[in-house]
């Protein structure tokens, strides 16, 4: 700012003599700041780029391994339309389970777990990226009212470990 200020200024202000001890100082902090925010603005730029070539990676990530969901994981997921919850207590322990965990299309939500007769129960949604991309045809729901063979095709395939957390809850429902 001095360095580029007129000289009639830099009189009336009295800082002349100023200028002259330590004007050669201001040129190079000038320059030295000038390259730190073009460094800073080139990092930024590259952290936006980056961030958006990870998020589209992890989405395309996300729909590929939609597709290629077995018979137990779309039991699992069903699990969360059929109760109509967001956010349901899984056993974190079970091999699919833990297999949609690290596909990233559920999430663990909150970090303290409850012992149960299943294994360790954990509050678990479903991700945004996945709750996308589900729809009845990947769930192998029936579009619509579901006749009395779909529901008892969909009863016969839900996991074991929900039957046993329903019957024990039963016991102690009055």
């Amino acid at each position: 700012f001095l360095i580029s200020l007129p000289k009639e200024t830099i009189e009336k202000l009295g800082i002349t003599e100023f200028q002259k001890d330590f004007g050669k100082y201001f040129g190079i902090a000038l320059i030295a700041s000038t390259g730190l925010l073009i460094m800073i603005f080139f990092s930024w730029i590259y952290e936006k780029v980056n961030n958006q070539r990870l998020t589209a990676k992890y989405k395309k990530q996300i729909k590929n391994s939609i597709l290629d969901l077995d018979h137990h994981e779309k039991a699992i997921l069903r699990e969360y339309y059929i109760q109509g919850k967001n956010t349901l207590k899984i056993p974190i322990d079970e091999p699919t389970i833990s297999g949609l965990l690290n596909k990233r299309i559920l999430y663990s939500v909150g970090n303290y777990g409850e012992m149960s007769i299943v294994g360790m129960l954990f509050n678990c949604s479903i991700s945004k990226i996945a709750r996308e991309n589900l729809n009845n045809f990947v769930l192998e729901l029936p579009n619509g009212e579901p006749s009395k063979s779909d529901i008892e095709r969909i009863k016969n395939s839900r996991p074991k470990w929900v039957i046993k957390l329903e019957s024990n809850r039963s016991l102690f429902d009055y």
